[in-house]
């Protein structure tokens, strides 16, 4: 499993944001997170980044996992694209889509041989 979430509560106060929580999403899994405003999605999204802040349960993850986040609106967006804006989000896809770029062009460019075959499997080890 990628993502476990056992048993989890969050309150704030005396307010019950939600209780026994329990879901796992694995590898390759995609997943959407749908409710009404006020129902503790970003809460839940909050308690995924910060597991330490859960009330009760547990949150785990395997370690080379990587989470990204968006906060909700636009006012503090400052310059650049919205697409800008969304890579931010996670430092990680830019820095691979940079890597992959260089692996690319070096790719293409190198001659056939021993040193295209290690371009070539250092692209494979990155998809």
């Amino acid at each position: 499993m990628q993502l476990v979430v056992d048993n989890i509560a969050k309150s704030f106060g005396i307010h019950s944001i939600f209780k026994n929580v329990s879901f796992t999403i694995s590898k390759g899994e995609k997943v959407g997170l749908v409710g009404v405003n006020g129902s503790g999605k970003t809460t839940l999204l909050r308690c995924l980044l910060q597991p330490e802040t859960v009330d009760e349960g547990n949150i785990s993850y395997e370690s080379d996992l990587r989470l990204g986040y968006v906060q909700q609106g636009f006012a503090d967006m400052g310059a650049g694209s919205l697409w800008e804006f969304m890579l931010g989000s996670c430092q990680d896809i830019v820095k691979l889509r940079e890597k992959m770029a260089r692996l690319e062009t070096l790719a293409a460019t190198t001659k056939p041989g021993a040193k295209l075959e290690e371009v070539l499997a250092d692209c494979k080890n990155h998809t």
